[in-house]
């Protein structure tokens, strides 16, 4: 899932898509926040999340811009090593990337 509803020192939201919009048992029932599935990981696929937001440092009121990218992988802990992102590309990418002002 990819929300950025409740990030700290954000001032920008992304509005659009909202798979719980209807849903009044979530915690996202009748709110304007992007919330959606970025992808689904089958057995021992990789998905890459990338993001870019803009923060202000809540002591020095510095504005930081910033480009994220999460990997993740469905496998076993026995399959895991430390370069296993650098030998293949993902299954899956999502970009959500806001045009920062």
């Amino acid at each position: 899932m990819f929300c950025d509803e409740n990030v700290e020192w954000c001032p920008t939201k992304r509005r659009g898509h909202n798979e719980a919009f209807n849903d009044g048992n979530s915690i996202y029932y009748h709110r304007d926040t992007l919330n959606e599935t970025a992808f689904i990981l089958g057995k021992n696929e990789y998905g890459r999340i990338i993001y870019n937001n803009r923060y202000v440092d809540p002591d020095s009121q510095w504005w930081y811009y910033g480009w994220h990218f999460y990997n993740i992988i469905n496998c076993d802990m026995s399959e895991c090593n430390e370069k296993m992102f650098f030998k293949k590309n993902p299954d899956h990418e999502y970009r959500q990337l806001l045009d920062l002002r």
